[in-house]
């Protein structure tokens, strides 16, 4: 009877539960294409730091692409510089499909997806090109069309999630053929989808370009600097640009942030197009609950109804929006205490994230705060912490509100919550000490030192704030 029990667990067990590994590269297989040759669904491809040069094509497969270090330490390259994408979906590959933790760059493009729907996370996609289409005519004309510089994405619901995206660049370039040119495209500087069923969620999105390069007809048009019909949330779209390098009559250009995108709890700004008729910051589509300004030139920061409940420089037609500075701190994208984009958005529109771009709660107030912060208790760390050194504190909230630190030298499993308090305890509460720190003050900011004694343990210390009835998220400092 009990072999026949162990039989039966053994043939009732779920199917590939057994095949899930870990594959190491180098130290097993010597290139990622050789870790993803052994590799079946569910397992995971683990990459040491360093510079791989390989074309990456995830053939199908439900794998777990994942740097060990970050994407800081691990880059991958094509073969060669501009030729082909460095990553390839293209055999119907579904969220499961993942790649995690890399700087892609030097690809055409550098994440290419055709019908697909992978997960892209963490990723620093920079210096790449897009695709490109060329068509020469009989009689010499010509049309050039380019798109999706970091990413390239056609048939696809794919989540591209913490990525900064920089530097990439779709350029029609019109010196391919011979005689009197017909134009040029250029479409999604950074990314490029077509359909809004992409998700980009808490992504940075900058310095990327869309080139359309006008023939001296005033032919060429530009769309989508920073990103072309994707729907962006939580996101930054900043300093990108869609040019054609003409200005008076030659050329069409829209949509230096984006064009065609719905953009929810975003910032839109400081993006600029060549030509003063054309819309700088968010370029048709839909925007709502987001911050669009000094995008340049200034007269249209956003396309006429195409914004709700926005703060957005020298107004916009739409219910909700609202004009004036919206008051982050120190350059950063958090709001001041007194922000006018505290409580001014809604939620009455679908697609309405659940937390913030930090992953704080969404909404605390009477409604949503426009942008890509909820106004929420925080806590910052700068120094190094180490035995007798110094490390600054910052904890930030509501002026007014009682407000503590805790300190712990454990984490607990799992998040707990606590009845009438917003967020969760991190930290375990039979190891816990609790600092009063006093009334936050009017700025919304209390700042002290911290210094270690130089017979500190080594380790790790957690560190969680109370501001009133809400709990920061926990900091984790390594005392060595």
């Amino acid at each position: 009877m009990l072999r026949a029990l162990s039989l039966l667990v053994v043939l009732t067990a779920p199917i590939g539960l057994e095949a899930q590994r870990t594959l190491l590269v180098p130290s097993q297989h010597g290139t990622i294409m050789g870790a993803m040759a052994a590799a079946g669904n569910g397992d995971t491809i683990l990459v040491a730091p360093g510079l791989y040069r390989e074309a990456i094509d995830f053939g199908g497969k439900a794998v777990h692409l994942r740097s060990q270090s970050g994407g800081a330490m691990t880059t991958l390259v094509p073969p060669a510089s501009f030729t082909v994408p460095v990553v390839w979906f293209q055999s119907g590959e579904g969220p499961a499909s993942i790649v995690e933790g890399f700087t892609i760059t030097q690809g055409r493009p550098g994440i290419q997806v055709v019908n697909a729907s992978p997960t892209i996370v963490d990723c620093r996609i920079i210096d790449n090109r897009g695709l490109e289409w060329v068509t020469c005519g009989q009689l010499g004309g010509r049309s050039y069309r380019s798109e999706g510089g970091g990413i390239h994405l056609v048939g696809s619901r794919s989540r591209i999630v913490g990525c900064v995206i920089r530097k990439n660049r779709t350029s029609a370039n019109l010196s391919v053929c011979q005689g009197p040119t017909i134009g040029g495209l250029a479409r999604g500087g950074g990314i490029y989808s077509d359909s809004q069923n992409v998700v980009v969620e808490r992504c940075t999105i900058t310095g990327n370009k869309a080139d359309g390069n006008a023939d001296p007809l005033g032919q060429g048009r530009a769309e989508g600097g920073g990103v072309y019909r994707t729907t962006v949330v939580n996101s930054a779209v900043i300093g990108n640009a869609a040019v054609t390098g003409m200005t008076g009559n030659g050329g069409t250009c829209a949509g230096g942030g984006t064009f065609d995108s719905i953009v929810i709890h975003s910032i839109v700004a400081t993006n600029i197009v060549d030509y003063d008729e054309f819309t700088a910051g968010v370029a048709g589509g839909q925007a709502v609950n987001s911050i669009i300004r000094l995008n340049r030139p200034p007269s249209f920061q956003v396309s006429n109804n195409s914004a709700t409940y926005c703060n957005v420089e020298f107004g916009a037609q739409g219910v909700g929006n609202f004009v004036g500075d919206p008051k982050t701190i120190d350059g950063t994208f958090h709001l001041a205490p007194d922000s006018p984009c505290r409580d001014a958005g809604t939620t009455t529109l679908p697609g309405i994230p659940a937390t913030d771009f930090e992953g704080d709660p969404r909404v605390v107030g009477a409604a949503p705060d426009v942008g890509i912060d909820e106004y929420y208790a925080r806590l910052d760390v700068n120094g190094v912490p180490r035995p007798g050194g110094e490390i600054a504190v910052d904890v930030h909230g509501d002026p007014g509100q009682q407000t503590f630190l805790a300190f712990a030298a454990a984490r607990l499993p799992a998040p707990i919550a606590i009845p009438g308090l917003l967020g969760t305890l991190e930290l375990d509460p039979v190891a816990i000490a609790f600092v009063p720190l006093g009334s936050m003050t009017p700025s919304g900011s209390i700042r002290f030192a911290y210094r270690f004694a130089p017979t500190f343990p080594l380790g790790p210390i957690h560190l969680q704030a109370a501001v009133g009835n809400q709990i920061s998220r926990a900091t984790t400092l390594n005392v060595r």
